[in-house]
């Protein structure tokens, strides 16, 4: 087998987003031998996977000594896995330039190296987001000089560094968020039997994602009608539970803490319909929400605003409920919308879960990249 290092630039064991790695990882060792190496903060979590051997590193709790330590360790377990063991493909993920020059070493040794883009720079404060957006560009522009690709979430994310960070031409491919649709299922309990229609949002809770507008909207419909719950935590939680209290909804809304992985089909399972409410704003335009597919494998209609990453994925479909730019009335209107089709939400989840099927698991994106990487030009071993 042909040998594939991927360097992530994360605390891989409290990561919102890991599954993306666990899940194509999962897939790529089907075809490729393959190592990965991350961070952590509290411990290593080796038990993710059934071949791939990985190499950890202990992430600071200052964030500033932790980008310092993970750029130095990082980059140490790269340099330390291309000397034992040469690879035939090299990934690299995060905002680490020097990550990308060592990894520059790895193409002279005749390996192909590509860097992948995810997500734009979303931190709370405009000063992180400022130097995580100018260490992005960086990376992008040394990645289309020396290694031997980039490959990015969406088309739209594609564009934007295109633009946004001057790059010239360069070999490029896209591969979206996926789902395991053996995880994901539609639940065989049968359908959910409650008097009020129950709305889901599971991942982070943050200020950005104007989640408190989903609580507004609530407030807009005759109480009984929706109840809501919100699954995760981040730095809106508390205002979100603030917003509940002021508002008297505390009988209609739920604020639970994250769950393991694998259990969240159970609490999808348990819902009417997810909920995106992303607003109009540049990171999110150019996303591709995991739990959007989530959703849809388990059979739940969306309500989503309509931003483009809603939109490259929904367009046309008849189990989404249209949220315009996410106010408080248009939410507001979508969940009336969906009350008035509850009785066709249960063919509507079935038609979702075939398209999600088709078109967006994770095996379906690990063959966009594999394709990808093959068929880059290879260089001859030094």
């Amino acid at each position: 087998m042909k040998r594939l290092l991927w360097a992530v630039e994360k605390q891989f064991d409290v990561a919102t987003d890991a599954s993306t790695w666990v899940e194509m990882i999962r897939e790529l060792e089907k075809r490729y031998q393959t190592v990965l190496l991350t961070g952590y903060r509290n411990k290593p979590v080796d038990t993710l996977f059934r071949s791939t051997r990985c190499g950890w590193y202990r992430s600071a709790r200052i964030p500033i000594v932790n980008r310092l330590v993970s750029y130095f360790y990082l980059v140490a377990l790269l340099m330390g896995e291309l000397r034992r063991n040469r690879p035939d493909f090299v990934i690299l993920n995060g905002t680490n330039p020097f990550l990308v020059l060592a990894a520059a070493r790895a193409r002279r040794m005749g390996a192909r190296v590509i860097f992948d883009v995810r997500t734009l720079p979303v931190g709370t404060s405009a000063a992180s987001r400022l130097v995580e957006n100018v260490l992005l560009g960086l990376c992008l522009k040394l990645a289309t000089r020396v290694l031997d690709g980039v490959s990015y979430i969406t088309e739209e994310m594609e564009e934007h560094c295109r633009t946004a960070y001057g790059l010239g031409d360069h070999c490029s491919t896209t591969w979206s968020s996926g789902v395991n649709p053996d995880i994901f299922q539609i639940s065989t309990s049968g359908p959910v039997e409650h008097a009020e229609m129950t709305v889901l949002y599971h991942g982070t809770i943050a200020c950005q994602r104007r989640l408190g507008t989903v609580v507004e909207a609530l407030a807009l419909l005759p109480q009984g009608l929706v109840r809501l719950r919100f699954l995760g935590s981040g730095d809106g939680t508390e205002d979100i539970r603030q917003l509940i209290e002021s508002l008297g909804l505390h009988d209609y809304v739920r604020v639970d803490p994250p769950i393991p992985y694998e259990r969240i089909p159970e609490a999808i399972a348990a819902c009417d319909l997810g909920i995106i409410p992303l607003p109009n704003w540049q990171g999110w335009n150019v996303s591709s929400p995991i739990k959007l597919f989530e959703y849809l494998a388990c059979g739940k209609p969306v309500i989503v605003t309509d931003i483009p990453a809603h939109r490259a994925v929904l367009d046309g479909m008849p189990f989404a409920f249209w949220a315009g730019n996410g106010s408080p009335p248009e939410i507001a209107a979508a969940m009336t919308a969906s009350i008035t089709a509850r009785s066709a939400l249960p063919g509507l989840g079935l038609a979702a879960r075939d398209f999600v099927s088709q078109r967006y698991t994770w095996a379906c994106q690990a063959d966009r990249l594999a394709l990808f990487l093959e068929n880059l030009p290879s260089a001859g071993r030094g």
